[in-house]
């Protein structure tokens, strides 16, 4: 009977304290928004880190109301608007004063867009699909290539094979995760350490540019099977230009029904058909997974307060890390062909 009550009771309270931030929201933005025109009203929260982001409606069309990561994340959205892809990406409302954004007094960089409909890919794809991440992946890598992030304000190199505060993180957590971390991370990061100046010195020899840097499903958009857009580019970072397959590929790989040949080769094949990488580009990919898994899991255990979903996240990606590290073929699968 009291289970009854509180499934009943939560949804509701969630419905209310949702309706509260709204309300608090469209008191702290509505000046923001009055730049953008009239009759935009905040309806709820999209998530993001502070609540970044916020749905708008305007007499029934919906806008995303979302506070830019920097000037870099504006600039690459002015810079993929202006390119002929079959992609969607958010494209930026001027402000009646002809800004891309708006300055709060809290100095964050609010952006107005119409909202980009469509669905996240399937928990299991097919190797179709597969394939057209890949496409995806490399087509916004070819677009980013001509976007010079260090010649802006702020660093932007993406720091790779760096995971000092990872052990400490881990004995810091606690629960089942930690007894996971306790089983797991000291063999991954002994395995990584000892890699370390080999893969710098591979990263320092390869291809470097803007790169994306995170391709998992929330951030792409599917209609009728297939994918149409992406958003979300407050990753963006510059670096290796096989960053972008490896977060592409380690996004698929959480899934275990992807952890196969077949999949692993058609979104390899659905990069290379667009962005040809070399083999020593490729043979990298495996340690820019590992690492990438490190730092995701060293930031998850850095959360104050890890919620159910969070902790199952940092599981999965403990499950993956363990998988690449013993699968010494997947090199292998991604190498081209002689």
């Amino acid at each position: 009977m009291m289970r009854r009550l509180n499934n009943g009771v939560r949804p509701a309270l969630r419905a209310v304290a949702e309706k509260w931030r709204a309300r608090q929201a469209q008191r702290e933005l509505d000046p923001l928004l009055r730049h953008c025109g009239r009759g935009y009203r905040i309806t709820r929260s999209l998530g993001g880190q502070a609540r970044s982001t916020w749905l708008v409606d305007n007499d029934g069309e919906r806008f995303v109301l979302r506070a830019a990561g920097g000037m870099y994340e504006i600039l690459a959205l002015q810079h993929l608007a202006a390119q002929p892809v079959p992609y969607r990406f958010p494209q930026l409302i001027p402000t009646m004063a002809g800004a891309t954004h708006v300055l709060s007094p809290s100095e964050r960089q609010w952006t107005l867009y119409p909202l980009v409909t469509g669905e996240p890919p399937p928990t299991r794809k097919s190797l179709e699909l597969v394939g057209e991440i890949g496409r995806l992946a490399a087509t916004v890598n070819a677009l980013l290539v001509d976007l010079d992030l260090p010649a802006h304000e702020g660093d932007f190199r993406l720091k790779l094979f760096e995971t000092r505060g990872l052990p400490a993180r881990a004995a810091a957590s606690g629960g089942p995760l930690r007894t996971r971390c306790r089983a797991g991370l000291p063999a991954a990061l002994a395995w990584h350490a000892a890699r370390r100046e080999d893969n710098l010195r591979r990263v320092a020899e390869l291809p470097s540019q803007t790169v994306y840097d995170d391709f998992h499903d929330n951030n792409m958009l599917c209609h009728a099977g297939k994918l149409i857009g992406l958003i979300d580019f407050d990753s963006l970072a510059h670096g290796p230009r096989a960053v972008d397959l490896a977060s592409a590929l380690l996004y698929l790989l959480t899934e275990p029904a992807h952890r196969q040949a077949d999949h692993v080769r058609a979104l390899r094949d659905g990069f290379q058909s667009v962005v040809p990488l070399t083999d020593a580009e490729y043979r990298l990919v495996p340690q820019l997974i590992i690492d990438r898994l490190l730092v995701m899991v060293e930031r998850l255990l850095g959360e104050r307060q890890m919620p159910p979903h969070r902790a199952q996240l940092a599981g999965r990606f403990l499950d993956l890390l363990g998988w690449v590290i013993a699968e010494e073929s997947l090199a292998d699968r991604l190498a081209l062909p002689d």
